[in-house]
């Protein structure tokens, strides 16, 4: 399936995402922009409920709200459906909060966190329900990851400011496991700035205030964007990209929350640089 909604023409579709909801229902997300200056842009949803068929039927796609969604949407205790749009760049409150609370019917921006100017990025920002109830915002900006918090579910939100993550600028993967403790995937040490290399895995018991473990998934420069998902017998799976301009490979970790905690492979489950496509033209290695 390819999308190209005006063929040879101006639009650019770009940034795919494919979210599962709790009805079984499966989206492709993508976000859809005239040329490369994507500061408002547009989230569209592509929508099937039947994604185990061979042909599933496809409805109509839809354009859900302002900006980029690179991140997956979230499911929170409330039972709404949380999207991390981002009109990014030249916008003020760039990070914002697009909320469903009838499964996906209808859509509307909740709130948003202002990144400052200066230090405004591609925000590529992710939420987490904390314990106590709070939203715990992380987004990516010139220096690395920013954090906020919003104590009214979404609607306000304090300006960014610098996370104890260290990070260079770029994208990160943090979700909440089965077991109650988060997954940060992420390049080097938690308390470390590095290129984007040493992609590793690392887990908190205390909703982020302290992080332990950490399983190296891919040691070589030039991997990146890492995303994932923990299947229902436990396995975790992360998928990113390596040498994107060269290689053009997309990669694939599966290990389980075991091998994090013990920083090593514990387990059979442990498989990485796992290939998942390679580009026409690139080299392999």
């Amino acid at each position: 399936m390819v999308i190209d909604p005006d063929g040879p023409g101006p639009r650019r579709a770009f940034d795919p995402e494919l979210w599962v909801a709790p009805d079984g229902s499966l989206r492709l997300a993508w976000a859809q922009s005239v040329g490369h200056e994507c500061t408002i842009g547009g989230v569209w949803f592509l929508k099937t409920s039947d994604p185990e068929q061979a042909e599933p039927a496809w409805e109509s796609p839809r354009r859900i709200t302002d900006g980029v969604m690179m991140c997956k949407p979230l499911v929170l205790s409330s039972g709404e459906w949380v999207l991390p749009a981002s009109t990014w760049r030249k916008t003020d409150n760039s990070a914002k909060m697009v909320v469903s609370t009838d499964r996906g019917a209808s859509w509307t921006v909740r709130g948003g966190c202002n990144v400052p100017a200066a230090e405004r990025a591609f925000d590529e920002h992710m939420f987490i329900e904390r314990q106590d109830g709070s939203l715990w915002l992380l987004a990516r900006t010139t220096y690395g990851i920013g954090e906020s918090v919003s104590n009214d579910h979404g609607r306000t939100w304090p300006d960014l400011t610098p996370a104890a993550i260290s990070h260079p600028s770029a994208r990160f993967f943090i979700r909440r496991l089965q077991s109650g403790s988060l997954l940060l995937v992420k390049h080097g040490a938690v308390e470390k700035r590095t290129g984007r290399s040493h992609l590793t895995a690392f887990l908190s018991a205390d909703d982020g205030k302290t992080w332990s473990g950490g399983l190296l998934l891919d040691a070589r420069n030039g991997v990146s964007y890492p995303d994932g998902q923990q299947v229902s017998d436990g396995l975790i799976r992360i998928i990113y990209d390596y040498s994107r301009t060269d290689d053009r490979t997309i990669l694939m970790a599966s290990f389980r929350e075991a091998d994090v905690v013990a920083g090593k492979p514990t387990t059979d489950a442990v498989q990485l640089r796992q290939l998942v496509s390679q580009a026409s033209g690139g080299r392999s290695k």
